[in-house]
């Protein structure tokens, strides 16, 4: 038997609006195992990427909150941990590719420096910036990016680039759950 790598269990989620709860997500209870992949699929409006947005604990602070259940990684209650903790993990452990790259992406940065941004906060392994770079160089290229263009902003490369790129940056740490909101919108066939 596997050994259990998420345990989402009775999962309520809310948005505060007017004095009014409104409820996003109700009572969803899922396992996930080390090695498996779901998929979950639903209307819009449905509450997918809430439910993503939680277990990467990334909701609004001041208007959505959990009223109930369990968020288990590891073992670890993810609704516990404070805010240091939690960024120990997200980005490290648990990373996600988020629906809309241009909401993703920092204009002013360079995309080669976004990725390795990630890197240089879990750098857990004690890289080098030689070697963060060249991994930046394998992750670009894993994703169907030339690695000489990590040099290039966000607004340089098309949409399904950019889409490419925020996956490229949810790889980077090798993380053990990846969550994927509709990752491949943006891109082209190929």
């Amino acid at each position: 038997m596997s050994e259990k790598l998420l345990n989402v269990t009775n999962l309520h989620i809310s948005f505060k609006a007017k004095g009014e709860p409104v409820r996003a997500v109700t009572g969803v209870t899922f396992d996930l195992e080390k090695g498996q992949t779901i998929g979950i699929v639903g209307e819009s409006g449905a509450g997918k990427s809430v439910l993503g947005l939680s277990l990467m604990r990334l909701l609004p602070e001041h208007t959505a909150y959990i009223p109930q259940g369990s968020i288990r990684f590891d073992g670890q209650e993810l609704l516990e941990l404070n805010k240091k903790e939690i960024r120990a993990i997200r980005g490290d452990r648990i990373a996600m590719i988020f629906q809309d790259p241009m909401t993703s992406l920092n204009p002013v940065m360079t995309v080669g420096d976004q990725i390795i941004e990630a890197l240089r906060y879990h750098n857990k392994e004690k890289l080098n910036k030689a070697r963060m770079e060249q991994r930046v160089d394998e992750i670009l290229e894993l994703v169907g990016i030339p690695a000489h263009r990590k040099k290039e902003y966000p607004h340089q490369f098309s949409g399904g680039m950019r889409q490419r790129i925020v996956i490229a940056i949810a790889l980077v740490c090798s993380p053990e759950l990846l969550i994927a909101d509709e990752p491949t919108t943006a891109l082209d066939v190929t």
